[in-house]
C-alpha cells in the first residue's frame, strides 16, 4: 500500500514514539504513586485476597525488589494485611487465572501513553484497551475492584457503545486524568492516560455507576469531545485540559499540570473522594479498621487460563504489533 506524506509522517511519527515507549522505563512514575494508590485502593474496599497485576509497571506497583528491570512481566499475587500475614498461603497457591478468580486487578493497557498518529493503529489500540478492559472486568469477582490504566479515548470518544459494553459487568467507581508526559518525559509518549475504576456487577450497573456521556468541549477555538466526568468532578482532573494542533489530523487533547502542585498528594484526594463517593452510593462497601499502607505480598507469574478469558485478550501482544505498516483497523464512529 502507497503511502502520501501525511501518512508517512504520521508512520514515522507512531514508530519513533513506540520505541521510545518500548526503551524508556516509567519505574518511577509507578513507585510515585504506589502509596495513593494502594491506600485508594483500601478505601475502596480491597481488604486483601487475590490479585492480578498486569502490563506496564506490574512489578513496581507490587513493589517487587528487581521492579526496575522488570516492567513488563505480569503477577498474581496473594496479599493480606500485615496483622494477617501468618494466613498468606505460598506463592504456588496463587497462580490462578480464571474468571471470577481476583478480588483485584491492576492492569495497564499497552502503549497507553504513546500518543498516536495513524487512525489505523489508534484504532486498533482503542479496541484492544476495550477487549482488555472486559477481560479485566470478567477476571474480578462480584464486589472485586477492576484498576485499569488506559488511554483517555476510552472514556473520551462521542459513541459510547464500548462503555456500554463494559457497564453490563461492571459499575464505574470514577476515574483519574493523569498530567500529559507524567509517564515518559520524551515527546510522543505524552498521551492522556486515565486511571479508570470499576467494580463487578452481578446484575448489571446500577443508576449511579453508570460511565458519564461524552461532550463536545470547545478549547481555544477547537471542539474536542471529552468525558463530563472532568465536567462534573474537576478534582479527578490532575491538570487542565487543552487542545493540542497537530500536522496529521484532527486536534488532540492535553492535560498541562497545574502549577504549585504536584500530582501525588492530588492523586491521592482524588482516590479519597472517589471512594467516598462510592461508598455513599452503595457501589461499593468502607472496609473496617485503620487504612493499610503495608501490605504482605506472595507472587508468581501470571499464566492465563486462555479458553476462560474473552478473545485471549489478557494476552500481551508482541510489542511487534505496534510497528507493522499502517493497515486498515477497526471501524469507530468518532
Amino acid at each position: 500500500m502507497e503511502l502520501h506524506a501525511g501518512q508517512y509522517q504520521a508512520l514515522i511519527a507512531d514508530l519513533t514514539a513506540i520505541t521510545d515507549h518500548l526503551q524508556t522505563s516509567a519505574h518511577d512514575a509507578y513507585r510515585s504513586i504506589h502509596g495513593p494508590l494502594w491506600h485508594g485502593l483500601h478505601t475502596l474496599g480491597f481488604t486483601g485476597g487475590h490479585v492480578l497485576a498486569q502490563g506496564d509497571g506490574a512489578s513496581t506497583l507490587l513493589l517487587r525488589p528487581d521492579a526496575a528491570e522488570h516492567q513488563q512481566e505480569d503477577y498474581s499475587a496473594r496479599m493480606t494485611t500485615l496483622d494477617d500475614v501468618e494466613t498468606t498461603t505460598d506463592a504456588a497457591t496463587v497462580i490462578r487465572g480464571g474468571q471470577g478468580d481476583y478480588d483485584l486487578v491492576i492492569n495497564t493497557l499497552p502503549i497507553a501513553d504513546v500518543h498516536l498518529r495513524d487512525p489505523a493503529r489508534w484504532s486498533t489500540r482503542l479496541h484492544l484497551h476495550y477487549a482488555q478492559a472486559l477481560a479485566s472486568i470478567r477476571l474480578t469477582r462480584p464486589g472485586g475492584i477492576a484498576a485499569i490504566l488506559a488511554t483517555h479515548d476510552l472514556l473520551d470518544v462521542p459513541n459510547d457503545v464500548l462503555r456500554r459494553h463494559l457497564n453490563r459487568d461492571a459499575d464505574f467507581l470514577g476515574a483519574i486524568r493523569f498530567p500529559s508526559g507524567f509517564w515518559r518525559p520524551q515527546a510522543g509518549t505524552d498521551n492522556v492516560v486515565d486511571l479508570i475504576l470499576l467494580t463487578r456487577t452481578n446484575d448489571g450497573p446500577h443508576r449511579a455507576g453508570q460511565f458519564p456521556p461524552s461532550a463536545p468541549v470547545t478549547l481555544h477555538g477547537h471542539e474536542i469531545a471529552i468525558t463530563r466526568h472532568y465536567t462534573d468532578t474537576p478534582l479527578h482532573l490532575l491538570g487542565t485540559h487543552d487542545a493540542e494542533t497537530t500536522p496529521w489530523g484532527r486536534p488532540t487533547i492535553t492535560v498541562t499540570p497545574n502549577t504549585g502542585r504536584t500530582v501525588v498528594p492530588r492523586l491521592h484526594e482524588a482516590l479519597q473522594d472517589i471512594a467516598t463517593t462510592a461508598i455513599e452510593h452503595e457501589l461499593t462497601t468502607a472496609p473496617t479498621g485503620t487504612i493499610q499502607t503495608m501490605w504482605a505480598i506472595k507472587a508468581g507469574p501470571y499464566v492465563p487460563d486462555l479458553l476462560q478469558i474473552p478473545g485471549n485478550a489478557m494476552k500481551a501482544p508482541n510489542p511487534d504489533l505496534w510497528m507493522r505498516p499502517s493497515a486498515p483497523g477497526p471501524d469507530i464512529d468518532l
